[in-house]
């Protein structure tokens, strides 16, 4: 029976994949195809974060940090690419260049404490 509810795993496996990138489209090319790869690597991550965890390679410990920091970093990179796309509409300001600067800053740090839990196995 647990293992086919996944009582151990199944409500982190779920809330892993929660926090998701909004749909949207850039003129610029370039920053399309980061958009585009940064959705390629985010289900890659994801799918590597579940294995490990149903594997036992993460501790449940490591597994709610992950939660939390990714989905931060979910939160952050999703704004700051929102915030290019207002660039790259026009509405380049002052308000939109420190939204800017502040989710690439924020971006930094929950990918820097992912990756420092992810060091510790």
């Amino acid at each position: 029976m647990e293992q086919l509810l996944e009582l151990n795993t199944g409500l982190e496996v779920y809330e892993l994949s929660i926090p998701k990138m909004d749909v949207m489209t850039f003129s610029e090319s370039s920053l399309q195809n980061t958009y585009n790869e940064f959705i390629r690597v985010d289900g890659i991550l994801r799918n590597e974060f579940i294995r490990q965890y149903r594997l036992g390679e993460l501790t449940y410990y490591q597994m709610r940090d992950i939660i939390t920091n990714y989905s931060n970093y979910i939160y952050y990179t999703n704004r700051t690419f929102y915030y290019l796309r207002q660039k790259e509409l026009g509405y380049d300001n002052k308000e939109t260049q420190r939204a800017i600067k502040n989710g690439y800053s924020s971006m930094r740090t929950y990918y820097v404490r992912v990756k420092g839990v992810i060091s510790k196995h």
